[in-house]
């Protein structure tokens, strides 16, 4: 006799069979810069050259992960048919490597990356809604971008750091650089005042808001609804502020 599932008992078994985490083990090696996208989150730690993905939600099978190259990219897959049971997807990749030089987290993806690397540049972004978090990093020259809703933490030796945040996004630094070069603009945050820098040059607009530390000179502009606190008593060499603009020393 032919027996026929129901719709609902169709839900039932999918959402069951959804329910057990899957794991799955990549081999790839030689990568230093690592692209997180579309909601996945990843922690990334020191170690010899592993990558090993989870999936609390969803069918893994969605997860991409590919080398190109010196970069290592994982993103999820966007199903042919979208419904309720795939938006809900969770995946988690837990890579270990020797050495970090590029990390970029995107479109919702959460990044933890804590590999230990003394490099000559170093670049970190967080683009639309992403988080990442960046920790035990020295370099010589170091970039990091935040927009679109982003967060991004950094703590670290920077040495020359460049840093833009924009579109409402926020960038909290701690540790030590040499020479900070920071734009802030269109309602993003910059909080820097435990990030002791020597000269600054720091333009914030657009109802930005920053705190800054440096100890040796300053060039500050705050324009458009923009506020700039700056912190460990520098030689403001250029200031200038306009259209509700604010600049405080300490």
């Amino acid at each position: 006799m032919t027996q026929y599932l129901g719709a609902g008992a169709v839900l039932i078994v999918l959402l069951a069979s959804g329910a057990m985490a899957q794991d799955r083990v990549y081999q790839f090696d030689g990568f230093t810069e690592v692209e997180v996208a579309e909601g996945v989150s990843a922690t990334l730690n020191e170690g010899p050259f592993q990558v090993e993905a989870t999936a609390r939600r969803g069918n893994i099978d969605r997860l991409v992960i590919e080398q190109d190259g010196d970069v290592l990219r994982i993103e999820r897959r966007a199903p042919v048919i979208r419904s309720a049971l795939n938006s809900n997807d969770q995946f988690e990749v837990e890579i270990h490597m020797p050495k970090l030089i590029r990390v970029e987290s995107r479109a919702g993806a959460s990044v933890i990356a804590e590999v230990p690397s003394s490099v000559e540049a170093f670049e970190g972004e967080a683009r639309h809604g992403a988080s990442l978090r960046i920790a035990s990093i020295t370099a010589d020259e170091t970039t990091l971008y935040a927009s679109s809703g982003a967060s991004l933490q950094f703590d670290g030796s920077a040495g020359e750091t460049d840093v833009t945040v924009e579109n409402g996004s926020s960038m909290r630094l701690s540790g030590d650089c040499a020479d900070l070069s920071a734009e802030i603009r269109a309602g993003a945050s910059l909080r820097a005042g435990e990030f002791q820098c020597h000269n600054l040059d720091i333009s914030a607009r657009g109802g930005a808001e920053a705190v800054v530390y440096g100890d040796q000179t300053a060039s500050v502009e705050a324009r458009f609804g923009a506020s700039v606190r700056l912190l460990g008593d520098p030689v403001i060499e250029d200031m200038g502020s306009g259209f509700g603009g604010d600049i405080r020393s300490n």
